[in-house]
């Protein structure tokens, strides 16, 4: 089974598989974004399962 994904990042807008991820819940106006291996970080909230979360991983690649 092929479970790699196409993970784009334009702006401050993350596409997978060419389908826009929902607005990160963060109120930052400056977008930082982290994409490792098939994992995304933005703001400090990570997307997991198909919802933006607030995980301790997300907020060491937000800081770093």
């Amino acid at each position: 089974m092929n479970t790699e994904h196409c993970i784009v990042q334009d702006g401050g807008e993350v596409y997978i598989d060419c389908k826009k991820l929902p607005t990160c819940p963060s109120n930052s106006k400056r977008s930082s974004v982290s994409i490792i291996g098939d994992k995304i970080y933005m703001n400090g909230y990570e997307y997991k399962n198909g919802k933006w979360k607030r995980t301790l991983a997300a907020l060491f690649y937000n800081l770093f």
